[in-house]
């Protein structure tokens, strides 16, 4: 099942990475998720506000993307507990493979703290 969510990140990245980054560049209030096997993935802001609101205990994985200079952070949540987040948060758009959900404005000064410890940590176990 690994592989397979793997290979679906691979062909994910070949095909949307510019529109990813772009949606995620000045992103406050959305959560952009991409189906990846029984999962829904979410980079970046849309990964922040996704564990704000699952408070999952699973850790978000920090992706190094070839060609692109900055980390990016990765958190997942499997399709039967996407269900129960739908009910309580408006979606906006709804696809096959891509779904956006409406939520509260993330903060940015939150958000650039969260990114730099999963970066630096990230960072620390590799050294």
């Amino acid at each position: 099942m690994a592989n397979n969510m793997f290979e679906k990140l691979d062909e994910l990245f070949s095909k949307e990475l510019k529109l990813i980054l772009k949606r995620e560049q000045l992103n406050e209030d959305r959560i952009h998720l991409y189906s990846v096997g029984p999962y829904w993935a979410a980079f970046d802001r849309s990964a922040y506000l996704l564990e704000q609101l699952t408070h999952e205990e699973e850790e978000p994985a920090v992706l190094q993307i070839q060609n692109y200079p900055f980390p990016i952070i990765m958190h997942n949540i499997h399709y039967t507990q996407l269900e129960k987040l739908c009910l309580k948060h408006r979606i906006s758009k709804r696809g096959l493979d891509y779904l956006q959900l409406w939520v509260h404005p993330l903060k940015d000064s939150a958000y650039n703290n969260w990114y730099r410890n999963y970066v630096m940590e990230d960072c620390l176990m590799v050294e």
